[in-house]
């Protein structure tokens, strides 16, 4: 006899700017923790962790890549975001920063 083991797994949602941005409010303006937040809003705790991070980074308080770089990338078929710069069509490095501003 088999035992047969099924697993709940939840549907990939979408989350608005806006929505996320009310999430990250709550955490720091807040005096609930992450996990408090995550639970009352029916979110995982890494995904809100994740949104906190990155307005962090979008703020300038932490290190690391800004949505607006990241959105140019996506955008930029010749992107290099490990080296820091993109290349355009004609080969030629251009300065990352020059490029989204």
């Amino acid at each position: 006899m088999a035992l047969e083991v099924t697993t709940m797994s939840r549907t990939r949602r979408r989350f608005s700017k806006e929505f996320k941005l009310e999430t990250v409010k709550l955490v720091k303006e807040g005096p609930r923790s992450i996990g408090e937040v995550a639970r009352e809003l029916d979110l995982t705790e890494s995904a809100v962790r994740n949104w906190v991070r990155q307005f962090d980074v979008d703020a300038g308080v932490r290190e690391g890549v800004s949505r607006a770089c990241k959105e140019f990338c996506v955008c930029e078929p010749y992107a290099e975001p490990l080296r820091g710069g993109t290349y355009g069509k004609e080969g030629r490095r251009r300065d990352f920063a020059a490029a989204i501003g």
